[in-house]
């Protein structure tokens, strides 16, 4: 059974827009995300990145409503949509989000960049929609 999907809320949160409706490939992401993850604390997918304003000097494609991040949970287990494999094993939740990322990276072919790990895509996984 596939997780619900959750946005994460507050200030910080997932800003979802109608832009992010209006491409069909943006929507699969999710759809994707959903449907090749492994077992996630409350059943749930947390979207924790939708929107953000563009940074000066950085290309960011979640400024042009094509790209999403997906919790993990690797640095932070016990939140909702964490990874349950293994909870006391950090390396175990390491290597279940990364299967997870190259089952998204398959599923969503060419036209779409999946990236996990370090430095900077540990607790969550980045996924964007890249038609340049």
């Amino acid at each position: 059974m596939s997780p619900r999907i959750v946005f994460k809320a507050g200030p910080t949160g997932a800003w979802l827009h109608a832009e992010h409706l209006m491409d069909p490939m943006v929507c699969r992401i999710i759809a994707v995300a959903a449907e090749t993850a492994p077992q996630l604390r409350s059943n749930t997918l947390v979207v924790t990145e939708a929107y953000r304003k563009a940074t000066p000097g950085r290309r960011d494609l979640h400024a042009h409503f094509r790209a999403f991040d997906f919790r993990t949970g690797i640095e932070s287990p016990l939140y909702e949509g964490a990874i349950v494999a293994c909870p006391n094993s950090r390396i175990e939740r390491f290597r279940a989000a990364n299967r997870w990322s190259e089952r998204m990276a398959e599923r969503l072919g060419k036209d779409c960049d999946v990236v996990f790990g370090p430095p900077t895509h540990v607790d969550h996984i980045h996924a964007e929609f890249d038609v340049g």
